[in-house]
Formats: structure tokens, C-alpha cells, sequence
């Protein structure tokens, strides 16, 4: 009788313990981590999202060299709990997919993902989503993920970036004339008509905000901005997306607050004492990128107004810049493009894997972008 050997692939892939991720994968976080601040955070990192998540600890996977046992790959599955439809469903939310530099080839990392996603319900979770990077989207698509939706940017133009948006403005102007005009004169016809835009835009950003003020000062209405201490208070109302994130107790103080590698403030709008609306930023320089937000329903105009002043409001507490992450439809895109707001593609996709067994109306409801509105902090840990 021939001998029965090993499934090689089973030998190689198994699921870390603390003991092998202590000395074998944080070791590759160093070393081979896009976000070098990681390498820098290592133990406040592990400890913070490896032992400390309040939904539960992210688990890892690991690809092993069959003859050194090395681990050569590492990723990991961070539990999320979201509503879909009335249901109440764990989530595995992908992150920190990392390959040793001596195996650059994309074979660890396929197989690696490939074997997370065979194995989704096995481990507990009825769907998995990421947001990979520019690195990790092929792998991502050779181990058979799928791309749900984009991600865009928002920014507002303040008082502050005229000059740049002059200059882009004038970039557009030349491209555009030197094609039917000499040199000479489309610089020319160029400077003047970026002159003018951006005095334009300058005055029709003034007088929104000068407008936002006016109503916020007869309604009665205050905007804050300042430290983030503890959780975000409630606001009344339903979800803003249909697919919406379940956040365990005390997550967003521990998501914000705790962060080893990041800092964070918060921005909220109240009326006559009631906060109506909130945003926790990140201050990147002289930039708030808003990482996560929430606002009453009840009041039907608090999202417009809320995104209507959330420019002036940075502005003056000095920030220069603003963006807002989103992936997903279900969102405030109306309220985006009426308060002046200009979407950019990031160029980066959510990816999403629904095990096979799944009904069909989840599966329906999971595949539909316009369910989602998600936030830069629901997609990057």
C-alpha cells in the first residue's frame, strides 16, 4: 500500500498562536509593514489589537516554509459585528497582510488569503471585506476576493487653499488654450481666467460660510471643536447606511483614543445644549481628515447643515485643509455636493467574500453598494 503523504498546503498554513506571533510575526510587522509608524508601535499595537479589541481580538493566519517552519506570510481577521437587513452578523474585517521580504513572489500571500476566505464560516464569520492597498489588491484578486465598490474622497476648497486652487486652475487653463493658441497667449488668456475662478471661488466660499454662520447664529445652533474624551455622545435616529457597523461597547473610545500610532479630535454641532451632529478627525498637518460620523435623523436638516459648517468651523481652528473618505452609496453625497464638497477618486476598492451557503437575500443585500456608507475608520484599523 503506497505511503499517504501530507497535504503540503494544511502543512504550511495554520492559525497563529500569541506564542508565534510575538516571535515570528511581529518580527515581519518591522521589517515589511507599508505603515511604518507599525514598526515603531510594535508591542502598544499588538496589545492594542490583538488583546484588546472590544468586539473581540484580531486572529492571525499564518503561511509557514515547509522545511524551516519560517513564517514567510501573515494576515489577519479582526472581528466586526454589523447589522444587514435586521440581522445581527459577525464580520471578519482583513488586515495586516504582510510577506517577508525574501518571499516578495505572490504565492504565500495568495495561498494565505485563499485559505482565510475557504475557511470564513469555519472561523465564525458569515462575510469578509477589506480595503487593500495598492500592494495587496492583486493579491487580493488572485485569491478570488471581489470588488465591491470604490472608495472617493471629499474635499472642500477653504478660505485658506485659494491660491491652490488657482493653481490648479491655471494647470487646467494653459492644457486646455495651448491647443488652439501660440504659447504666449494662452499663459496669458490662462492667468487671467484662473484669476478670476479662483476670486469667484474665493467669494462664493466666503459667502456660504458667512450665510452657515448667520443660520447657525439664529437657530441657535454651535459649533466645537476640540479633544476627543471618551465615546461620542448618542444622537437619535436609525442608521445612516442600511448595512451598518454594531459597535461594542466602548469601541470608539477605544478605537480613537487608544491608538498607538495616531491622534484624534472631535468636531460635534449642538442646538440649545443637545449635540445634533459629530465627526472625530485625524490632524494630519495642517489637514482634519474625517475618520468616522454620525448625526440625528430626527431633525431632517442636521446632516446638511452639520457638513455645511464643518469647513468654517476647521478653518478657525486652524486647519487649512479637509477630506472625507467614503466607500459605498449609502452616504451623504447630496449633502456633499450641495455644501460645495468635490469628490476625487482614492483608486482603492473594498473587497468583499460571501462563503458559499449563504441565502440569497443576504447575499443580494451584501453585493449591493448602495447599503454601504462607510467611513475611513471602518475601513483602515
Amino acid at each position: 500500500m503506497p505511503e499517504i503523504l501530507p497535504n503540503p498546503l494544511r502543512s504550511r498554513f495554520d492559525e497563529a498562536a500569541a506564542s508565534d506571533i510575538e516571535a515570528m510575526v511581529l518580527p515581519l510587522w518591522r521589517t515589511a509593514m507599508s505603515d511604518h509608524k507599525i514598526g515603531e508601535h510594535l508591542s502598544e499595537r499588538y496589545r492594542w489589537l490583538y488583546q484588546e479589541a472590544p468586539a473581540g481580538p484580531a486572529r492571525t493566519w499564518i503561511i509557514r516554509d515547509p522545511q524551516s517552519s519560517r513564517v514567510v506570510a501573515a494576515g489577519s481577521v479582526l472581528p466586526v459585528d454589523y447589522r444587514v437587513a435586521g440581522r445581527h452578523l459577525r464580520a471578519g474585517m482583513l488586515i495586516d497582510l504582510v510577506v517577508s521580504p525574501e518571499s516578495r513572489t505572490a504565492g504565500p500571500a495568495v495561498m494565505l488569503q485563499r485559505e482565510i476566505a475557504r475557511l470564513c464560516s469555519a472561523n465564525g464569520f458569515a462575510f469578509l471585506f477589506g480595503y487593500p492597498n495598492r500592494q495587496a489588491w492583486p493579491v487580493m484578486v488572485r485569491a478570488g476576493y471581489r470588488a465591491l465598490c470604490h472608495s472617493h474622497t471629499w474635499v472642500r476648497p477653504m478660505q485658506g487653499e485659494v491660491d491652490a486652487v488657482r493653481r490648479s486652475l491655471l494647470r487646467m487653463a494653459e492644457t486646455q488654450l495651448s491647443r488652439f493658441l501660440p504659447k504666449g497667449w494662452s499663459q496669458r488668456i490662462a492667468r487671467r481666467l484662473a484669476d478670476v475662478a479662483a476670486q469667484a471661488c474665493s467669494s462664493a466660499l466666503s459667502l456660504l460660510d458667512q450665510s452657515v454662520r448667520l443660520l447657525g447664529y439664529l437657530g441657535r445652533f454651535q459649533m466645537s471643536v476640540g479633544e476627543l474624551n471618551g465615546d461620542p455622545p448618542a444622537v437619535d435616529g436609525p442608521a445612516q447606511a442600511k448595512i451598518s457597523r454594531i459597535p461594542a461597547p466602548g469601541y470608539r473610545q477605544w478605537r480613537f483614543q487608544h491608538h498607538p500610532t495616531q491622534c484624534y479630535e472631535r468636531v460635534e454641532l449642538s442646538r440649545r445644549g443637545r449635540v445634533i451632529a459629530w465627526a472625530i478627525i485625524r490632524r494630519n498637518g495642517d489637514q482634519a481628515e474625517i475618520q468616522d460620523a454620525a448625526w440625528t435623523t430626527s431633525w431632517s436638516s442636521a446632516a446638511w447643515l452639520f457638513w455645511l459648517s464643518l469647513p468654517a468651523a476647521l478653518s478657525q481652528a486652524g486647519f487649512r485643509r479637509m477630506s472625507v473618505c467614503l466607500a459605498g452609496e449609502g452616504g451623504v453625497e447630496n449633502c456633499f455636493r450641495g455644501a460645495l464638497y468635490m469628490r476625487r477618486n482614492q483608486g482603492r476598492n473594498m473587497v468583499l467574500h460571501v462563503p458559499e451557503g449563504c441565502d440569497a437575500e443576504l447575499v443580494n443585500e451584501l453585493w449591493e453598494p448602495r447599503n454601504w456608507g462607510m467611513f475611513a475608520s471602518e475601513l483602515d484599523i
